[in-house]
Order: structure tokens, then sequence, then C-alpha cells
């Protein structure tokens, strides 16, 4: 077990079944960075969080982790994050694997899917504004279906077309 993983499990985490988790996540970035300062997350080269610049000043890790507790996603004396968010963290800030596809609209080009993989657990993850939106953790067969729905199956009248062929056209084609 790597020395992040041993870390995290030395911490403890509030119990929280993922059936009783919300559907998703959605924290401010003092609240992330609190998560990410005290679990050790510090990112990888394909996650979403790189390695921060400076230590946060401790205003911003207090704010966050008011903000946690008063919320019940983190322990009120021991400021320990809910298992299931610090789950869903992890898989976005070291992922092994990363599915993105972009919408493309004239002038303008957007993220439609955004999907983190880590040891088969998948977590949509967005950022919108100052706010970091978690998914659920799905599994690949979701993530396809999600993929598949972002393409819209032509309009048909039906399998024929009427058209006229000249005899030139005709040999040509045939």
């Amino acid at each position: 077990m790597s020395p992040k993983l041993r870390g995290l499990y030395h911490v403890g985490f509030n119990m929280r079944s993922e059936d009783d988790a919300p559907a998703d996540y959605e924290l401010s970035s003092p609240e992330v960075l609190l998560v990410r300062m005290t679990c050790g997350l510090y990112g990888g080269d394909n996650g979403a969080f790189r390695p921060p610049d400076a230590p946060p000043s401790a205003e911003i890790l207090e704010k966050g982790a008011r903000a946690l507790v008063r919320r019940g996603l983190a322990d009120r004396e021991s400021f320990r994050p809910d298992r299931e968010l610090v789950r869903r963290m992890l898989v976005v800030s070291e992922p092994d694997a990363r599915v993105v596809m972009l919408a493309v609209k004239p002038g303008l080009a957007e993220r439609a899917v955004d999907i983190y993989e880590r040891a088969g657990a998948y977590v949509r993850y967005t950022k919108k504004g100052g706010k970091h939106i978690f998914g659920p953790v799905i599994h690949g067969r979701e993530v396809a279906k999600q993929l598949r729905l972002q393409f819209q199956p032509r309009s048909s009248m039906g399998d024929f077309v009427n058209f006229q062929l000249d005899a030139a056209e005709h040999y040509a084609f045939a």
C-alpha cells in the first residue's frame, strides 16, 4: 500500500454508506482545499487538481472546515471528512484514466462528458464558477451509456430514397 493511501486509512472517516451519500457533492474551493490538504490529495499528472504553489492560509482552511462541519460532511471534533466524499475526490485527484468528450458549437467548445477513473470506479467532475461538483461513483457501463446519449441518431423517413439515374450514371454505379 502506498504511503498516501496508508495515511488516509490512519486518519479515519465518518462512516456513511455509498447508498446514503448524496448524488452530487457540491463544494466550494476552501472546502476542496481542506480535504485535499488533510487527506494528502495533492493531485497527479492527469488529475483535476495540481499541487498547490504555496501552503494555503490558515483562514482559508478554517473557512473550509467550518463549512464542511456545518453541512455534515466533516466530523465536528476531528474535522475528519466524509468517507464517500474522500473516495470521490481521490478518483478525481489521482486517476488512472480520464474520459473527455468535447461538444463544439460555433465559437464555443465545452466538455459534454468529463469522467475520471481509478481502480474501476468512475466519477464525473465539473467546476462551475467557484463550485466543484463531484458526481456519484459509477461503473463502466454507465460511462458508455453517458457517451452514447451524447450522439443523436439521424432521422430517417425510411430506408429507401427515390431518385432517377440516366444510363451513364446507372453504368457508373452498377
